[in-house]
């Protein structure tokens, strides 16, 4: 667990300033310790007044039950037998580095000011967490790191009202400026999903000007604000089953779905092969140098970057369509660099 400087750094930096399950923690420990300690010399040790210790200790024998009891020859405190101890939150090493983990990869989410609530709550559990082993935090730091994938920065207003509107049926009005477009355009959104995928922030939701189910990114979105117009919410949708044909969010246009088949050399194959790409994929389980990688799927935007971020180390088998996707940027990709 965190080391005495540790807490009280961490305390200073998130705001947790001798909160009273601390205090009470601190105070059975002393109390353990012996000496028989009185409130000032409690008070002195914990940087508190006098009767703020008092009424720690009250409530401390009271409403959780220690035995604590008071000798006049000695002018202090001890705990008797018998008594109960201060509720703490009890954490196995694994636990910690869970926490830890968790801690780390919020450096991902945006709006940060979402990030720094959750890694605050964090924080509050590390400190109130039983001294049963002796981890650093710093320790931790050095030993683990997660690298920070490129984030489309969500502004926190926006992200506040869309929440709101998910979670209590509120027609959202906002304008969106699509990629290209010069000018944003209004929307009137009933929003069913928020969803975060490689670093960005999506809605999902029902378009009340274009009469169908949209997806926006909320890093496009503009001067949000949240009506009083409840919506109904239609009971088939799910997010799960709606996406679940998706390379990422992206939801297709209903129709069937397109089957993708794409041969990667043996570069490319050692690296399809270390992931799970999509709940579709087929790969074949064989020795060879290269692969046939085939997905399912209900949209071929993602795909379409998805295979240009691959470069030589690919080629599209089907659909045609994917394929002439191809063809068209190999051309502009000759046009751009044919001087060289």
């Amino acid at each position: 667990m965190l080391k005495k400087d540790e807490r009280n750094r961490h305390a200073g930096m998130f705001g947790v300033s001798r909160p009273p399950l601390m205090r009470m923690l601190r105070i059975e420990k002393r109390l353990k310790a012996g000496g028989y300690p009185n409130c000032r010399t409690l008070a002195r040790e914990l940087e508190v007044s006098e009767k703020t210790v008092q009424r720690d200790i009250d409530m401390m024998r009271d409403q959780i039950g220690l035995a604590i009891l008071y000798d006049s020859s000695q002018h202090g405190y001890y705990l008797g037998n018998g008594g109960a101890s201060v509720p703490v939150v009890r954490l196995a090493e694994g636990e910690l580095l869970a926490l830890f983990l968790a801690e780390r990869m919020l450096g991902v989410l945006k709006p940060s000011r979402f990030s720094s609530q959750v890694r605050e709550a964090i924080q509050r559990i590390s400190l109130y967490a039983e001294d049963s082993f002796d981890v650093e935090w710093d320790a931790l730091k050095e030993a683990v790191s997660v690298a920070e994938d490129s984030v489309a920065e969500a502004d926190a207003e926006v992200f506040t009202n869309l929440e709101k509107g998910v979670r209590e049926r509120l027609t959202v009005h906002f304008h969106y400026k699509k990629p290209g477009q010069q000018r944003a355009s209004p929307r009137e959104l009933h929003p069913y999903h928020l969803r975060s995928v490689k670093g960005a922030w999506y809605v999902h939701g029902y378009d009340a000007k274009r009469d169908g189910m949209r997806t926006f990114a909320l890093a496009r979105i503009q001067r949000s604000v949240v009506t009083r117009d409840k919506f109904q919410r239609d009971s088939n949708f799910s997010a799960q089953e709606w996406l679940r044909e998706s390379l990422g969010v992206y939801e297709g246009d209903g129709t069937k779905l397109k089957t993708v088949k794409l041969r990667f050399d043996s570069f490319g194959a050692q690296h399809v092969r270390e992931r799970k790409w999509h709940h579709s994929q087929e790969i074949p389980n064989d020795d060879t140098d290269g692969l046939v990688l085939t997905l399912r799927l209900s949209a071929l935007e993602e795909v379409e970057r998805w295979v240009m971020s691959w470069g030589e180390h690919v080629e599209v088998l089907t659909p045609v369509v994917l394929k002439r996707k191809m063809a068209s940027y190999g051309k502009w990709l000759r046009v751009q660099y044919e001087e060289l």
